[in-house]
């Protein structure tokens, strides 16, 4: 597994993402200047067989179920272990398109 590239805000994360074209991309929901939605819509509007795993802080989080119904495939909480997240990046990364 190699970490591509990483990314500060929503239009840097979209940027990465079309120059680099990674096999999964992470989304935190909570990025500096605004949330990870504008990032999860464009980069599914440009290709929708993108992959990506959404960062959230609770289980609770309603927009949690939003990023799902964006497109994003799965989803983290800020407490994984080092263990869920490469596991995690894995699966989604060989799911069916």
């Amino acid at each position: 597994m190699i970490v591509a590239g990483q990314a500060g805000d929503a239009a840097e994360s979209i940027r990465r993402y079309r120059e680099l074209r990674p096999d999964v991309t992470l989304i935190d929901l909570e990025m500096r200047g605004t949330d990870g939605f504008k990032a999860i819509a464009t980069i599914m509007d440009e290709d929708p067989s993108a992959r990506i795993l959404v960062i959230a802080s609770s289980m609770s989080d309603p927009r949690i179920e939003r990023a799902l119904v964006m497109g994003a495939g799965a989803y983290l909480l800020k407490t994984a272990t080092r263990v869920d997240i490469p596991a995690a990046i894995r699966s989604l990364a060989n799911r069916s398109i």
